[in-house]
């Protein structure tokens, strides 16, 4: 296991992908990104991620359908970045399992300090768990 906490972010915009990648990256998390939401259900069996950002809108599996499923085995951190800012999108996240909500357009740092956050929260519960 790696000492650097993983975190996965699903989106289908690649430039989105990239910032992220590379900002959480320099602030010493290992990311992995997909950009559809079959890929993201694959890759989170596949590296247990530590937390996942994902999009709603994205073609065929929309982001409400891929944290229904990762809530159906998982209680990771689950952080939505996303365009729609209407108050039903956000109660929908929320309400099924989202620990947060992030609109885009969205700060970088911001988006660092929420993710430093919730893996700090999951140390603090789960002692030695990194």
């Amino acid at each position: 296991m790696t000492d650097r906490p993983k975190i996965l972010a699903v989106d289908d915009e690649p430039n989105i992908l990239k910032l992220i990648s590379l900002n959480l990256s320099l602030d010493g998390f290992e990311v992995y990104t997909a950009g559809d939401g079959p890929s993201a259900i694959a890759l989170f069996d596949e590296i247990k991620p530590d937390l996942m950002l994902v999009d709603i809108m994205m073609p065929g599996m929309d982001g409400f359908e891929v944290v229904d499923i990762i809530r159906g085995h998982s209680r990771i951190p689950i952080i939505m970045l996303t365009a729609r800012d209407d108050m039903p999108s956000i109660q929908r996240a929320l309400a099924n399992g989202a620990d947060d909500y992030i609109t885009k357009p969205f700060n970088l740092r911001l988006l660092s300090v929420r993710v430093k956050s919730k893996i700090k929260r999951i140390e603090m519960i789960q002692p030695g768990a990194k």
